[in-house]
C-alpha cells in the first residue's frame, strides 16, 4: 500500500479510535488495582508498538493525531478581588512517538499587570466539583520532584491582561497509560519557583499560590486548533 486516500483516511480514523480505546482501557484496571505498574507499562508499550508497525503504510496527511481542549473557567470558590480567568488551552499530538504541542489563550488578568508571571500545571484529577482544589496535586505518574512532572508548564508572562503562548516538544502525552486526557489544568495566582523555594512545597508544586482557574482536558475534533493556533 503505497498511498491511502478515501479508504485510507477511514482506515486511519479507525486505527486512531482503536489505539485511543486501548489507551483509555488501560487506565481502568490500573485505577481499580487489578494490574501492577509493570504490567500496565508493558501493555502500553504493546499498543505503541502496534502503532509504529502500522504507521509506515500511512501517508503523513492520513495521520491527524489526537487533539484535546481544556476550557479554562474561574474556580467556583474564587475569592472576591481575585482575577476571573477564562480561555482555552489546546493540545495536539500526531502520534505516540511524537511530542505534544499546546496553545494557551487566556484572558482576565489585570490590564496593568504587564510584568508578572503565572504558573500553569496539569493536576491529577479532572474533578472541578469543589472548585480548582478538587483537581488534587500535580499529575506525577513517575514519582519525581517538581518541576519534572510531565505537566509542569512553568511560567507564563501576562501582557495586556492576557496570556497567549504556543509551546512545542512538551513532556506530557495524549497517548498511552500516562495520558493527560481527563486530567485537570490549573492556572495559579503566583509564579512557579521551579523547585528552588527551599521547602517541601517547592518540590511538589513550586509554591505557585492560589488556584485561580481550571479545566478538564477532553478530546477534541481539532477545529479549535485549526481556528486559533497561528499557522507557521
Amino acid at each position: 500500500m503505497k498511498h491511502l486516500n478515501g479508504t485510507g483516511n477511514l482506515y486511519s480514523s479507525g486505527l486512531q479510535l482503536l489505539l485511543l480505546a486501548g489507551t483509555l482501557a488501560l487506565q481502568v484496571p490500573q485505577a481499580l488495582g487489578y494490574f501492577n505498574t509493570k504490567a500496565i507499562a508493558g501493555m502500553s508499550d504493546h499498543i505503541k508498538g502496534t502503532w509504529l508497525k502500522l504507521r509506515p503504510i500511512l501517508s503523513p496527511r492520513d495521520l491527524p493525531g489526537l487533539f484535546a481542549v481544556c476550557h479554562i473557567q474561574p474556580s467556583s470558590d474564587l475569592r472576591a478581588g481575585l482575577p476571573a480567568i477564562s480561555g482555552y488551552i489546546l493540545f495536539h499530538q500526531k502520534s505516540p512517538d511524537s511530542s505534544l504541542d499546546a496553545y494557551f489563550e487566556l484572558q482576565g488578568f489585570p490590564m496593568d499587570d504587564t510584568q508578572s508571571e503565572r504558573a500553569i500545571h496539569v493536576h491529577q484529577f479532572g474533578d472541578l466539583s469543589g472548585g480548582c482544589g478538587s483537581t488534587g496535586p500535580h499529575f506525577n505518574p513517575f514519582g519525581v520532584n517538581h518541576p519534572s512532572h510531565p505537566g509542569d508548564f512553568h511560567n507564563f508572562k501576562v501582557k495586556n491582561g492576557k496570556i497567549i503562548k504556543h509551546l512545542i516538544h512538551l513532556k506530557a502525552n495524549l497517548f498511552g497509560v500516562h495520558t493527560i486526557l481527563g486530567r485537570g489544568v490549573v492556572v495559579h495566582q503566583g509564579k512557579d519557583d521551579l523547585g528552588f523555594g527551599g521547602n517541601p512545597a517547592s518540590l511538589q508544586s513550586g509554591n505557585s499560590g492560589t488556584r485561580l482557574a481550571c479545566c478538564t482536558i477532553g478530546l477534541s475534533k481539532g477545529d479549535l486548533w485549526q481556528q486559533m493556533v497561528p499557522k507557521e
